[in-house]
This record gives structure tokens, sequence and C-alpha cells, in this order.
């Protein structure tokens, strides 16, 4: 593998991570900047998780957050996965964004219709 083919394939491994991580990392933010400041419940409810209680915002969000990083790294995983098998065709020839757009897309697309599938079922 010569040294430009080799800079183009870890181009294409950064750019997928920005498009896959980018937009969960835009979405985290935001949930807990809009989750942060309400950290009580109202009265006459408790805090907690089970026996009939409710998290606050901030621990809900923080709770999501907690179970989704794993499903993010996977992602980001399966789109570096998809970047080196694109380099094995004619996309090959593609800048490393191109190749980097492309396989978060499908990644995004499939994370999508998964999501679509169970709030449709």
């Amino acid at each position: 593998m010569t040294p430009e083919r080799r800079t183009a394939a870890g181009s294409g491994l950064l750019w997928c991570t920005a498009f896959v991580l980018g937009p969960y990392l835009v979405a985290v933010l935001a949930l807990l900047a809009w989750s942060w400041p309400h950290d009580t419940l109202p009265t006459g409810q408790c805090e907690g998780i089970g026996f009939g209680c409710d998290l606050t915002r901030r621990d809900g969000a923080l709770l999501l957050t907690f179970i989704s990083a794993p499903f993010a790294a996977l992602a980001t995983g399966v789109a570096w996965l998809l970047v080196l098998a694109l380099r094995r065709g004619p996309v090959k020839r593609w800048a490393g964004s191109a190749q980097g757009a492309l396989s978060a897309a499908m990644v995004l697309l499939a994370v999508a219709g998964l999501l679509v599938v169970q709030v449709a079922a």
C-alpha cells in the first residue's frame, strides 16, 4: 500500500468517526444542557429508580448518556469496517471525506431504520 493510499484510508476513518460521533455528541450535549437545571422532582414524588419512584431529568439524561455510549462506539466501529471494505472497491479513489461520509450515512440510516421499526412495533 502506497503512502497516499494509507493517508486516504486514515482520512476516511477520521471523517467517518467525525460523521458518526459528531451528531451523537451534539445530541448528548443538547440533552444534558436541557436537563441539567432540573435536578429536583415536584413535591410529593420520591427520587430514584424502582418502587414507583422517578428519576430527575438530570439523572435520566446522565443514565441515557451512559447507556448509549457503547452503542455509539459500536456504530463507529461498524462505520470503520465499512470504510475499510469500501477501500477494496472502486471507491478507493474517492477522497477520505467522501468515504467517511458514505460509510457514516449507511450506518446512520441503518440505526434510523431500526428505530423506526421498533417504534412501529
